[in-house]
Order: structure tokens, then C-alpha cells, then sequence
């Protein structure tokens, strides 16, 4: 029995090799005119994000064409506008990449049975981790590790506040791009390969529906059933049995979970993501402080740091005007003995004052 399962593996494994050589050939052969000329490839425009400034790149069929590097405070000066609007065509898609270090990344355990929905389970825990909302940051993972010893999964979770970045996607669609994703600058890479990372919400990411791609996916799918009828359907008999097969040895595994292992599992994972629950509610203080600090601070001011020690709270982050940051949280009934503890400086890469401050918490649920 195995032997027949061997070998109707070895024939659908080739069946997949000549698909795959298909593939390469069809996309191959497109490059060549007058195919390029009637299909082509894709084009995509990518903007690169740096401290106060933005680096314009546009790539068709792999190779990248440099359209200049401009000013950036927060939205496209009117040179790259011009740029923009003169040699990208409507339509094309757009990808905003950000250096890994503009980034706030987060290492997290999770239970292993999390995974499935690890995007909504880390949206519950944003603003444990991050001073941020779900709703007012994008954000995306990499899963570092799976460790099934202990059934946890440690998590990166990359964030970039909406605030910053909302405005340009406005505008790169007001231009009549297509923004598709907001991504990051891997070091080393090829300047047009774009990493698997995607923070933009997958309701906001657009895809290019041109013409000619909506007759490209016909043609290619045409191909492909086609390849499939004349090829896979010999074997699909072979299949059936190699399923069946398959089936009839994992039920005799003996490491196939039962079902009462698997409820198990879940009862876990309901008793931890309580815990979590638990522990928010218990802690009052941090929940009244961040909604204090998010009402006081001006717009133009942005955290990296919130820390809270029993009743001793510290700030750290970008501001326009440092001076003003005292008056106002002292203002606060919930703050009081407001101070710098260090000198406030001018931080060029944002423009703005790089500041730090201390401040104890008199008041809130838990005082």
C-alpha cells in the first residue's frame, strides 16, 4: 500500500514540475515583443520614507527607475507632485516603505492556539503594548518562533501610527495611485523587491484593475485550466486513493489529538486570554494616566516612551514646543510635580524637541 502512495506521489510531483516550468517559460516569453508590448508588466511606484525626507522609485518588469529624492514634512512638496503626475501613470500601484527603525516593534508570547486569528488577538493587546489604539495604528507581524514543547508562539508586531502616514496615502490616491501596501526597507534587498510585511489593514489595500491585467488573469487562467485538463486529470483517480490512504493512517497515528485534548486546548486558551482581562481590569491607574495623557498632549506630539511605576510617571517623545508640555500636564488633575529630567534638544531627523519628563499621579480610579 505506502509503495502505491510513493509512486502516485513521484507522478504528481512531476505534474507540478512541468507546471512550474510552464510558469517560467509563459512569464518569459511575455518579455520578449511583440508580447511585452501588448501584456508588459506591472508597474509599481515606491515611496521611501526617511527622517524629512522621501526617496521616489518607479519599477517596471523588475528594474528600477531613481525619480528623485525630496523634502517631507508630513505630505508631498510640489516637486513630487510634479514628478508624480508627469512620468507614473494612473493607476499604478503604490507601496510606502518604512526603515525598520521608524517602527515601534513589540516581541510577544502568545499561546500556540492563537495563531489562527493572531491579528485581531494582538489588536486586543495594542494598547497594553503600545501608547495606541488599534484603530489609530497600522500594524503587522512576524512569527519568530513556534515552540510546541510549551504550545507558545513568539510574535514581532511592527507599528506605525495612522497620524504620520494617513495624509499621503490621501494624497497618492487623490493622484489617482493605488495604494497597496505600507511596508519596510529590508537591508541588502533588491531595490524593487518588496517584503511580505504589509501594515495596511487589508479593507484600505488596493490592487492596480487595469485593462490588460484583467486580460493577463483570463489568458493565464485559460492556460492553466487548460494544462490542468490535459495533465492532472489522468491522475485524479490516483488522488482519491492517496487520500483515502492518508486518512486511513492518521486515524491510526497515535499522536492524533482526541477530542477531549483539543477541548482541553481551548479551556487554555480561555483561561489565559481571562487572565488577560483580569489583569486589565486591575490595573485602573494606567488606563485613567493613558487616557489623560492622550487628551492633554497636542497633536504635533508624539510619544516613544510611557513607563508608570507605582505612582511616578515618565514621558519621552517629540514635541514642537517642549515649554508648553509642562503647563499643560500640570493642568491635569490627575498630575502633579511636573519636570524635564533632561535638556530638551532639537532633534533634526523630525524637526521637532526630543523631551523627557517625570511627573507623579495624585489622582484616578485607583488613588
Amino acid at each position: 500500500m505506502m509503495t502505491a502512495v510513493v509512486k502516485s506521489r513521484g507522478a504528481l510531483g512531476a505534474v507540478r514540475q512541468v507546471l512550474h516550468w510552464w510558469g517560467r517559460e509563459l512569464r518569459s516569453l511575455l518579455t520578449v515583443p511583440p508580447f511585452s508590448l501588448l501584456f508588459g508588466h506591472d508597474d509599481r511606484v515606491i515611496i521611501d520614507l526617511e527622517a524629512e525626507r522621501l526617496a521616489l522609485t518607479k519599477c517596471h518588469g523588475g528594474e528600477d527607475t531613481p525619480l528623485g529624492v525630496f523634502p517631507f514634512q508630513g505630505r508631498l512638496d510640489a516637486a513630487a507632485l510634479d514628478v508624480l503626475r508627469g512620468q507614473v501613470r494612473r493607476g499604478t500601484e503604490a507601496v510606502i516603505r518604512l526603515p525598520r527603525e521608524q517602527l515601534l516593534c513589540r516581541n510577544l508570547s502568545l499561546p500556540l492556539e492563537a495563531e489562527p486569528n493572531l491579528r485581531e488577538v494582538l489588536g486586543y493587546e495594542m494598547d497594553r503594548q503600545t501608547p495606541f489604539r488599534a484603530d489609530q495604528v497600522y500594524y503587522d507581524y512576524q512569527v519568530l518562533e513556534r515552540r510546541d514543547g510549551d504550545r507558545r508562539l513568539v510574535v514581532q508586531m511592527l507599528v506605525a501610527p495612522q497620524a504620520s502616514l494617513a495624509p499621503l496615502l490621501h494624497t497618492l490616491e487623490g493622484q489617482g495611485l493605488v495604494p497597496s501596501m505600507i511596508t519596510v526597507a529590508e537591508q541588502g534587498a533588491p531595490y524593487c523587491d518588496i517584503a511580505a510585511i504589509n501594515l495596511l489593514p487589508a479593507s484600505l489595500r488596493r490592487r492596480p484593475a487595469g485593462v490588460w491585467g484583467r486580460v493577463n488573469g483570463a489568458l493565464a487562467l485559460s492556460a492553466l485550466v487548460l494544462l490542468a485538463l490535459a495533465a492532472v486529470l489522468p491522475l485524479q483517480r490516483q488522488q482519491v486513493v492517496i487520500e483515502d490512504l492518508e486518512g486511513r493512517l492518521a486515524a491510526l497515528a497515535p499522536q492524533v489529538q482526541s477530542a477531549g485534548t483539543m477541548r482541553a486546548a481551548i479551556d487554555e486558551m480561555r483561561e489565559e486570554l481571562a487572565l488577560f482581562v483580569t489583569q486589565k481590569r486591575q490595573s485602573p491607574v494606567a488606563i485613567d494616566v493613558l487616557e489623560e495623557v492622550s487628551r492633554i498632549l497636542p497633536d504635533d506630539t508624539w510619544l516613544v516612551r510611557l513607563e508608570l511605576h507605582g505612582r511616578r510617571l515618565r514621558l519621552q517623545g517629540f514635541t514642537v514646543e517642549a515649554p508648553a508640555l509642562i503647563g499643560l500636564l500640570e493642568a491635569s488633575p490627575l498630575l502633579a510635580n511636573v519636570t524635564f529630567t533632561s535638556p530638551v534638544v532639537r532633534d533634526p531627523r523630525y524637526g521637532r524637541f526630543q523631551f523627557s519628563i517625570e511627573a507623579d499621579v495624585v489622582g484616578g480610579r485607583g488613588g
